[in-house]
């Protein structure tokens, strides 16, 4: 492997790392506070990082083999597992808004999530290169359909954090207000690191930028649905 591609590897494997275990974190709190949308945000964020999970994957597997991942093996991981991501994401934040219309709005993402991953099963089996394009061991350009599901995905998460973040700041709760500040930046930083991935040449100066801006975002995230004690203590006043 090249230098850049083993510097796209780590940067992958230590995003998915911090994914998952904030994920798991975060789950595990539904059995303190016994909240449905602790576990389901916990198994979500993972999901989030599942674009670069064959990356990671595949740097390790190189490192052994000198090749990677197989680019079949490669689009699966990367895009099989989204859809059901979306879909905890999407129950998660309609428990807490639209919950009226919380039915409704499932059903379109199930079926949206159906069709996709009809079309990429499909595909992945008659012609896997109408999916991407593997740029070496770790690096991946989607096209057509999968990339256009990959958008919709990110904006569908946008959306949703957007208009769950409003009601955060019209609570009287101080404490949901900052939880809310620690989302919007998670927001924010995820989404400018998820464009700026998919649409930026990889190289040494704005690869570190890139994948650190997805990092902190995970951070952000945790810190927005589980708010730590010290951060309490350090950013709200006494009530």
């Amino acid at each position: 492997m090249e230098d850049i591609e083993i510097l796209i590897g780590s940067f992958s494997l230590i995003f998915c790392i911090i994914s998952t275990v904030i994920g798991l974190i975060v789950a595990s709190k539904y059995r303190k506070y016994k909240q449905n949308t602790l576990l389901y945000v916990g198994l979500s964020l993972p999901g989030l990082a599942f674009p670069w999970y064959p990356s990671a994957i595949s740097f390790l597997v190189a490192l052994v083999n000198g090749v990677g991942l197989p680019p079949q093996v490669y689009f699966l991981i990367g895009n099989a597992f989204v859809p059901i991501s979306l879909f905890l994401w999407m129950l998660a934040l309609t428990e807490l808004i639209f919950k009226k219309h919380q039915k409704e709005i499932l059903i379109i993402y199930i079926i949206i999530g159906i069709i996709f991953e009809i079309y990429f099963l499909y595909t992945l089996f008659t012609d896997y290169n109408a999916i991407g394009e593997l740029k070496g061991a770790v690096d991946v350009e989607y096209f057509g359909i999968t990339r256009i599901y990959l958008i919709f995905t990110l904006l569908s998460i946008f959306i949703s954090s957007v208009l769950f973040n409003i009601q955060c700041f019209k609570s009287d709760s101080a404490e949901v207000r900052l939880k809310g500040i620690f989302l919007m930046i998670g927001l924010i930083l995820y989404t400018i690191g998820a464009i700026a991935d998919g649409f930026i040449p990889l190289d040494f100066v704005t690869l570190p930028i890139i994948r650190i801006l997805l990092i902190i975002s995970m951070i952000m995230y945790y810190h927005a649905w589980i708010l730590p004690t010290y951060m309490k203590k350090l950013l709200l006043k006494e009530q």
